[in-house]
């Protein structure tokens, strides 16, 4: 570790390679922000050394866009940060909102990351799936 702070790595959710065809590795903020996207866009079983991780939105994802179903994927993902996401992240600002065009979910989400001391912010837009 240099100055205490750890440094964490992922590889892309999108499989990118380089010149040499070797998977692109992620590190820092990057890689926190990857690791989250994945996170929150994952079906339960996904993680193949973790069946049990991730999931906690797609289950949404096949009901109304409503305001109940708005309420729960915010908490369903609140909850899922707390109880099995890493590396830790404090949520500073989560919005769920639908988009009644697109029939879609946008989620936008702040946090920070103590892992590697510094904020983070991810978008993403999730298609209903009825």
């Amino acid at each position: 570790m240099r100055d205490n702070i750890k440094v964490y790595k992922d590889y892309s959710m999108d499989a990118e390679v380089d010149t040499e065809g070797v998977l692109v590795v992620l590190s820092g903020k990057e890689a926190v922000e990857n690791a989250l996207r994945q996170w929150i866009t994952s079906f339960r079983g996904e993680y193949i050394r973790n069946p049990q991780k991730g999931g906690y939105v797609t289950y949404w994802l096949l009901k109304p866009l409503n305001d109940d179903t708005q309420r729960a994927i915010k908490e369903a993902i609140l909850e899922g940060i707390y109880e099995d996401f890493t590396p830790q992240i404090v949520v500073k600002n989560l919005t769920v909102v639908p988009n009644y065009t697109n029939l879609s979910w946008e989620i936008s989400l702040e946090a920070y990351s103590p892992t590697v001391k510094e904020s983070i912010n991810i978008y993403e837009e999730l298609r209903h799936l009825r």
